[in-house]
């Protein structure tokens, strides 16, 4: 039976703006909670990376990723259930927690770039210092017989080298050795023997630093 002329086609429904101005409130609360909820995990990631925990700050990321409208809800706020504002609160939340973790891992908060070793350096019977030639990439060789040698370190932060050591490649536990740290360069004192290749061992601490690995660059002779 064909309907009446004057029945509409589409009945719109009556807009409550009341309803809308609660819900686009509770939108904003949630916005705001997510950015907090962001920096704060952003910053805890910063924090357990430098402690070593790299897979488990990236698993907390995930976990309150995939449960963000749970974690919200538990604040008291109501989340929107339309895919379009999951997807904006998922991408403030990732945006926000990509930005702190930056913030954590940079200047002048901290830096988890660890000082640079220039080529080693010989001094000759008249005091001058020299570049040791490279054999390989952090391979250099050295000269048989008691020499003075000397490292540079470049680095953006004050370091503290706490102990230079060095060991015979192929076997034997690691030695110290003299040295002093001096206007960013290390000073050490060698004898080196023929047909022998023997691995050095620069430990730094800083305040301002990730703990990271010694420094290593190997000398053959």
């Amino acid at each position: 039976m064909p309907k009446p002329k004057d029945t509409p086609l589409f009945q719109e429904p009556e807009f409550d703006e009341k309803e809308y101005l609660t819900s686009e409130k509770e939108r904003a609360r949630a916005v705001i909670l997510i950015f907090f909820i962001g920096a704060v995990s952003g910053l805890l990631a910063g924090y357990l990376q430098l402690q070593g925990y790299v897979v488990f700050s990236v698993l907390l990321m995930v976990a309150i990723l995939v449960f963000l409208s749970k974690v919200v809800g538990f604040f008291g706020i109501r989340v929107s259930e339309r895919t379009s504002h999951k997807v904006i609160n998922s991408g403030v939340f990732i945006l926000t927690w990509l930005v702190f973790w930056i913030v954590f891992l940079n200047p002048p908060l901290n830096t988890v770039s660890a000082p640079q070793l220039s080529a080693p350096q010989i001094q000759n019977s008249s005091h001058v210092w020299t570049n040791l030639t490279s054999a390989s990439s952090n391979v250099y060789n050295g000269q048989t017989g008691t020499h003075s040698y000397r490292v540079d370190l470049t680095y953006r932060y004050p370091v503290n080298v706490t102990d230079v050591r060095y060991q015979s490649i192929g076997g034997g536990s690691s030695s110290h050795i003299t040295y002093n740290f001096n206007n960013d360069y290390v000073y050490f004192n060698y004898t080196g023997s023929v047909a022998n290749e023997i691995v050095f061992q620069i430990y730094w601490t800083s305040g301002n630093m990730a703990p990271s690995q010694p420094l290593t660059f190997d000398m053959v002779f």
